[in-house]
């Protein structure tokens, strides 16, 4: 499977959850929210929440002040679901944000997890 494929079917993983395509349509219709509102608006305990907001990780950032808004990927991410409101993520969304070019930079926000960024700086590793 190339690249893009891999990363096709990951974003497809990560769109066509039920509750991390809630989480994207609660940011994108109401703005900022805090980890209480998410989580009750969702209904989820705190280690599933941490769970899809670690998968959601570049297309949901979180402030200074602690409150939950959509990135520029997550707010196109929105706007293409409201679009196409079924349980599906549209195949156009997931070329758009896996493919080359501008895609591509969405793509490798969404996966680059913050573990992953966070391994490499490592000040033990720098050393």
């Amino acid at each position: 499977m190339g690249q893009t494929e891999d990363r096709e079917k990951r974003l497809r993983k990560i769109l066509e959850h039920p509750t991390r395509r809630k989480i994207i349509q609660l940011l994108g219709s109401r703005g900022e929210m805090t980890w209480k509102d998410l989580a009750t608006e969702v209904g989820s305990g705190t280690g599933a929440l941490y769970h899809h907001m670690d998968a959601l990780e570049g297309l949901v950032y979180r402030d200074v002040q602690k409150r939950f808004h959509l990135s520029k990927s997550g707010e196109l991410v929105f706007s293409r679901l409201a679009a196409s409101p079924g349980p599906l993520a549209p195949p156009e969304l997931v070329r758009d944000l896996a493919g080359v070019g501008r895609g591509s930079r969405y793509a490798q926000e969404i996966f680059a997890p913050r573990s992953v960024i966070a391994a490499f700086s490592s000040s033990r590793l720098r050393a």
